[in-house]
């Protein structure tokens, strides 16, 4: 097969282009995407075989197919996205005004810049590197990889660590609720040494406590005005619950205290605190107020042994952090640059293994007739002497294809390997493959 990167797609959703409440009902699971190959691969009429890799990223913002169609095919936007919006009950019209449809080398850029996390909701984010890997080992053990995405993800991972290794994309907190836990750490050593309380169960608590649960951080308590709700989070992870009424109890127990509540007023209030320290002369307390409005009393911040961060505060911190984040974008796009030409190289590289192999088997072919031959005619002849000749017809053909294959190797690697590859089939009588 002569690989052409044209032919190299990837169609999909994300963030930028599709409402969540339709996101959510994608949810086709990555170990199924053997079979979605089969059927959009047949289901073009007469002519099977012509998806030949597909592999799926899926994460709670990104909704994308990666494939590489071995013919050329107008007709396969259309299948996937109807075939999608099928197997999910949705409108095919609808879906098709959220996909993204690239190809080429735009296809193969998009992904490099999805595992460097320049298309992340947070600029730079880690996991996403993770789940593009998981994307890859789904395909390679599903059998629906190949040499294009092979060789694909492997350079979409190599700029992805790169990005994170060489530049300042990955560094410092750059959500809310990491700054959050940052700050924490700064002012009460290493949190898995301390008592974290979240007080309130909305979004902001929940990222929270989802960061950390990243950190397999166990020393957790939970606090809410809906006692059910709290126990259902800390069942699986084992963490404490104190009803609302407690929250004093909680309070005392607690090192770092995450508030963010939906409440209209303060419900940390400079009493309480006061009376919560005092029952700890000796512990200081590190208080982190996410809420807006705030959830902590002003004037508690005055109280000895307190520290307490607003969310004016996280904001701030959050901004430089992302200022020095979006400073790191034009050098990982220069390391995308290079990745995306090494790529090429590559995928140029082994368009031409086919007729390099084709060409030393026809060589070796005509090599073994011609000996046979030859050696019919001497007759009797001695063993020995016939190892030499044998050895002298495979060196003159391995010496005389030498030139030629690194020559075409290296007009691979320089992209130039296309015209070569027809000249060269053409020249020696071999079959054209058809792309």
């Amino acid at each position: 097969m002569q690989i052409n990167l044209r032919q190299l797609f990837c169609m999909g959703f994300d963030h930028h282009t599709l409402a969540v409440e339709l996101r959510e009902q994608l949810n086709y699971p990555p170990a199924r995407v053997r079979e979605l190959m089969r059927e959009l691969d047949y289901a073009a009429e007469g002519a099977p075989g012509e998806l030949s890799e597909l592999a799926l990223v899926a994460t709670c913002h990104r909704w994308e197919l990666y494939g590489y169609a071995a013919m050329a095919d107008s007709r396969l936007p259309t299948r996937l996205l109807q075939r999608i919006a099928g197997v999910h009950g949705l409108s095919a019209e609808m879906l098709a005004q959220g996909a993204r449809y690239l190809t080429g080398s735009a296809a193969a850029e998009h992904l490099m810049r999805v595992a460097c996390g320049l298309e992340s909701r947070v600029l730079g984010e880690a996991q996403v590197l993770g789940q593009v890997a998981d994307a890859f080992q789904q395909a390679e053990k599903g059998h629906t990889s190949g040499p294009v995405l092979r060789a694909l993800f492997q350079s979409a991972l190599a700029a992805g660590k790169r990005a994170r290794s060489e530049t300042s994309i990955g560094s410092q907190a750059a959500s809310i609720s990491s700054v959050a836990l940052a700050k924490a750490q700064e002012e009460s050593g290493d949190l898995g040494e301390r008592a974290i309380l979240i007080v309130g169960l909305g979004e902001m608590a929940r990222l929270a406590l989802a960061a950390l649960q990243a950190r397999r951080l166990r020393n957790v308590g939970l606090v809410n005005r809906t006692l059910a709700r709290a126990q259902a989070a800390a069942e699986p992870w084992g963490y404490r619950v104190w009803p609302w009424e407690e929250l004093a109890e909680a309070l005392v127990w607690a090192d770092v205290v995450y508030v963010a509540t939906a409440a209209s007023r303060p419900i940390l209030t400079l009493p309480l605190l006061r009376a919560v320290m005092a029952r700890r002369p000796e512990r200081s307390l590190v208080l982190v107020d996410a809420g807006v409005p705030r959830d902590v009393e002003a004037g508690v911040a005055s109280l000895a042994g307190v520290c307490l961060f607003d969310i004016d505060d996280l904001r701030e911190t959050l901004d430089e952090n992302l200022k020095t984040r979006r400073q790191a974008v034009p050098a990982v796009e220069r390391i995308i640059a290079e990745e995306l030409e090494a790529l090429r190289a590559r995928l140029d590289e082994l368009s031409v293994r086919p007729l390099i192999c084709d060409l030393h088997q026809k060589a070796e072919a005509i090599r073994a007739r011609e000996l046979e031959r030859t050696l019919k005619h001497l007759g009797d002849v001695d063993p020995t002497i016939i190892s030499h000749i044998q050895h002298l017809s495979t060196s003159l053909v391995n010496k005389l294809l030498h030139e030629p294959t690194i020559r075409l190797r290296q007009k691979a690697s320089q992209g130039q390997a296309e015209p070569y590859i027809t000249t060269v089939r053409d020249l020696f009588g071999l079959e054209i493959h058809s792309t």
